[in-house]
């Protein structure tokens, strides 16, 4: 991938970064649009499996994957409360088993 590219996509995820005391993560919502998911189940599908390539690197999902609800404003200016998650950054890294 050319470095122009792998710079836009760092500055578009350093966009969406979150951070409170020192802890970066990121709302999976929010990634799924900057990783063109289109259905959230789609997406939710890609984290569950990522949390078990998590588990089966000797790691503690809950540590790096938290689920919550979150409002949104849906296409008619209504509020819908939804499921997301925050993905907190690894800071090490980790061996990585192929999701399948």
């Amino acid at each position: 991938m050319e470095k122009r590219i792998i710079e836009l996509y760092r500055r578009k995820f350093d966009d969406i970064r979150h951070e409170a005391d020192g802890i970066e993560y990121w709302y999976a919502r929010e990634l799924m649009k900057l990783l063109d998911y289109v259905q959230w189940r789609n997406f939710d599908n890609a984290i569950n499996k990522a949390m078990i390539s998590c588990e089966n690197n000797g790691n503690v999902a809950e540590d790096h994957f938290s689920r919550f609800n979150n409002t949104i404003e849906v296409g008619n200016g209504a509020l819908r409360e939804v499921e997301d998650l925050s993905l907190i950054h690894i800071s090490e890294p980790t061996r990585r088993t192929p999701i399948s």
